[in-house]
């Protein structure tokens, strides 16, 4: 596995104590948390204006839309992202090899599939 240690995750969560508890477990992990961010036109304009690009992301589905424009995005740029969602039966096809991590999910899960993703 790789470790996510030093590396810079994007958050994309609605919710902001889940996004909060989720910037401290990546932090823990020793990695760099980026956001959360609460809305797909925050997160694009992150990864698209930002000098820094993501190392990985955790992306909510369901956001103020869905997060799938995001999936794409770090999809076009060579960006590992994982899905944490509690609505798994909505990704389409397209990102179906994609790890997904169902709420309520644990920190070893979260951690592992985000280390499956950095890892490929």
């Amino acid at each position: 596995m790789v470790s996510i240690s030093a590396k810079r995750v994007l958050i994309v969560e609605d919710n902001g104590l889940i996004g909060e508890v989720l910037a401290d477990t990546i932090a823990q992990a020793g990695g760099c948390p980026i956001g959360p961010v609460m809305t797909e036109a925050e997160a694009l304009d992150l990864i698209n204006y930002n000098r820094e690009a993501p190392d990985a992301a955790v992306l909510d589905v369901n956001l103020d839309g869905t997060s799938f424009h995001v999936a794409e995005r770090l999809l076009e740029l060579g960006v590992p992202f994982i899905f944490a969602t509690g609505n798994a039966k909505e990704i389409p096809d397209t990102f179906r090899a994609t790890p997904v991590c169902e709420k309520p999910y644990s920190v070893h899960s979260l951690l592992s599939a985000l280390e499956s993703a950095l890892a490929h």
